[in-house]
């Protein structure tokens, strides 16, 4: 597993505190989403129709853009190997 911190020569706080805020911004997407389903549940008085959709729809979301992060850096980390070879 490569470090993290080789090109921007962070800290490893630093890079702590990166992953956390996108987890955070990931978690606030999927509770947004949520909110907007319960709100067209009030709307449209289909109780708990959308907020069940909308709970799979952000969770689903959540999961994809989990994935494409861990794929971002597993590229990186195999850029950052190679460059030390």
């Amino acid at each position: 597993m490569g470090n993290w911190n080789d090109e921007k020569g962070l800290s490893p706080l630093a890079v702590g505190y990166g992953w956390a805020m996108r987890i955070l911004s990931l978690a606030i997407e999927v509770g947004l989403v949520i909110l907007a389903g319960y709100w067209l549940d009030t709307r449209v008085e289909t109780h708990p129709l959308f907020l069940i959709l909308a709970t799979f729809l952000g969770m689903t979301m959540f999961f994809v853009q989990l994935m494409i992060m861990a794929g971002n850096q597993k590229e990186s980390d195999q850029t950052n190997e190679s460059d030390r070879s």
